[in-house]
């Protein structure tokens, strides 16, 4: 049984290449393990989010059409807080919700298409800004993460009906609002990072929740699957 908090997280960057790619801006909401629910203190969820000025050698990597697709503008990543006051920023948002001293205590990472994109990223700001251990991050789980494209592939493998499995393409089939998130309810355009955190919160906690209740209420058991009587 997982007891380790979960942290849903989106980058929107200045290209699509996760190894290269300037970091525009970040957001992170915090899950409860067990009841699914934001971590809310005095009543407000517990909610990072942060526009990203990326360090002076990035700024010529930023695509014009990256920027279209986040509808964010030059002059706002100019007046955005430096990415290493960002980071220490998260770092510290994040380390509120370990569970223990023990890198195995930290919150497991989530987000969408996380395995491919974020966690590389996630990877690179760890070392650029020494948040490591043994070379490697020392933010997050060390071995589990929650991938919610991941979860749609192996849920409508067989599906004729999903043409992509983009973020985009998974809201439209699954009749989410186009104008606000899912979560909370707020007005806010797609493909900003807080808006995309809070969908893919919405969608990971409701796919978890299908498969308590798949084995809690229908006897679908994997104990002894393959045994041979």
């Amino acid at each position: 049984m997982n007891k380790n908090y979960i942290c849903v997280l989106d980058f929107e960057t200045g290209s699509p290449n996760c190894k290269t790619c300037p970091v525009l801006s970040l957001a992170a909401i915090v899950l409860h393990p067990r009841t699914l629910e934001p971590i809310r203190n005095n009543g407000e969820i517990e909610e990072f989010y942060s526009l990203i000025k990326p360090p002076k050698g990035d700024f010529s990597k930023i695509e014009q059409g990256a920027l279209n697709v986040n509808k964010l503008t030059m002059e706002e990543i100019e007046n955005a807080p430096e990415e290493e006051q960002v980071w220490a920023m998260f770092v510290n948002f994040v380390k509120k919700f370990n569970k223990g001293s023990s890198q195995w205590d930290f919150p497991i990472a989530a987000g969408y298409n996380i395995a491919n994109f974020d966690l590389p990223i996630i990877e690179r700001l760890c070392n650029r800004y020494k948040t490591i251990n043994k070379d490697r991050q020392n933010l997050f789980h060390p071995r589990d993460f929650f991938d919610v494209m991941n979860e749609f592939i192996w849920w409508f493998e067989s599906n004729p009906d999903i043409k992509s499995y983009s973020l985009d393409n998974m809201r439209t089939y699954l009749g989410m609002p186009k104008d606000k998130d899912a979560l909370i309810g707020e007005v806010m355009d797609t493909h900003n990072a807080k808006r995309d955190t809070r969908d893919t919160a919405a969608i990971l906690k409701k796919m978890i929740m299908l498969k308590r209740n798949l084995q809690e209420n229908y006897n679908i058991k994997f104990k002894d699957a393959f045994y041979a009587k």
